[in-house]
């Protein structure tokens, strides 16, 4: 990420804090680095109430954020700074339509230790404008040095809290996932990566196929995906909160399978709309293969169920029947919505899924 400062130095100030903000074509993040951070500070970047503005000069975008009582910070950002294969924005986004999912990653400054991290919708509003602004950003591309020269002029103008009041859009967060990183073993990283690189993604309905590698995946939805792994276990049921709507979510998990139906609450109760298969290991996969053919409630499949990929594995299939004869009104457009951002939220929990596996095999 380009558009990351050059170097983030708080001179070990207690809670002085900075802000780097990146949009591209896998979404929104904002990470923020936290010098000494007391428990104030970290509770208000979890779970306080989150404010952003959008400012521009020069044709640099300024994104603003002020969480809790923390004071407002600027994380300077522009498009085409992002490497060539990287640089856009999401391809689903519609704009008025959808909201933007913002990963906040909230890190201290001197470790790089994590030590939270949370999920917030942008308004529709604000989500339209900071894409329009991208794809302005992208039509006039900018040099390192000029893009640093436009920064520095602008510091020498404005405060960070005159930029906020100057913004071309505000927003607040809407509905936050705003829990810290699970940390499964004690004195352990809130989040270990597991050594999977990479997954073969695979459609069994059309048996299209692609691969899915670990840089497509930022570190903030692998920690809140697997927090949702965790909380599962128990009754093998847990929620995903995506601006005003909850899509529940059944996880089973077998060894080094895992089984995830993402599900819309219709009046009968919780109907899938995706089931989706994650294979870690070569020894179980071929069955793992064969029971997703054999699910119920969906339509014809193209892919062989004797001949699986080699594991690592995702394997998705629609749960289109039984979907849409419970769809009514307009659950029928949001069901067709989630199938936008499914394949998404299948790559996403898959690597989730490697890291739980990886958590749970250092702590036996």
């Amino acid at each position: 990420m380009n558009n990351k400062p050059t170097n983030i130095n708080l001179h070990g100030v207690e809670n002085a804090s900075a802000a780097c903000f990146n949009l591209n074509n896998d979404g929104a993040t904002l990470t923020i680095y936290t010098s000494r951070p007391d428990a104030r500070v970290i509770s208000d970047f979890r779970s306080g109430e989150a404010k952003f503005s959008l400012f521009e000069y020069e044709g640099v975008a300024f994104f603003m954020s002020n969480f809790g009582a923390n004071g407002w910070l600027d994380a300077p950002f522009h498009a085409a700074m992002n490497p060539p294969g990287t640089a856009g924005v999401p391809d689903e986004f519609v704009a008025g339509k959808h909201h933007l999912a913002l990963a906040v990653i909230a890190c201290d400054a001197q470790s790089g230790e994590q030590y939270g991290a949370r999920l917030v919708t942008l308004s529709k509003e604000f989500s339209a404008y900071l894409i329009a602004t991208a794809h302005d950003q992208l039509a006039v591309p900018i040099g390192r040095s000029e893009y640093e020269r436009v920064i520095n002029k602008a510091y020498a103008a404005f405060s960070a809290s005159r930029m906020a009041r100057e913004a071309v859009v505000r927003c607040k967060g809407g509905a936050q996932e705003a829990e810290e990183s699970p940390s499964l073993g004690g004195d352990r990283a809130a989040v270990q990566r597991s050594a999977v690189t990479e997954f073969v993604h695979v459609t069994l309905d059309t048996g299209q196929t692609c691969v899915q590698r670990t840089e497509s995946v930022g570190m903030a939805a692998r920690a809140l995906l697997m927090k949702l792994i965790v909380e599962s276990r128990e009754t093998g049921w847990t929620d995903l909160e995506l601006g005003d709507e909850t899509y529940p979510l059944h996880i089973d998990v077998k060894d080094s399978n895992l089984t995830c139906q993402l599900c819309m609450q219709f009046e009968q109760g919780p109907v899938p709309v995706v089931t989706m298969g994650v294979a870690l290991d070569p020894s179980s996969s071929t069955e793992f293969w064969r029971e997703l053919h054999e699910l119920p409630g969906h339509g014809p499949l193209l892919s062989d169920p004797s001949r699986p990929p080699s594991a690592p594995w995702i394997a998705a299939v629609l749960n289109e029947f039984e979907c849409l004869w419970a769809a009514q009104g307009p659950q029928i457009p949001q069901y067709f919505e989630v199938l936008t951002w499914a394949g998404g939220f299948e790559r996403c929990m898959a690597f989730a899924f490697a890291d739980f596996a990886a958590l749970e095999s250092s702590a036996s």
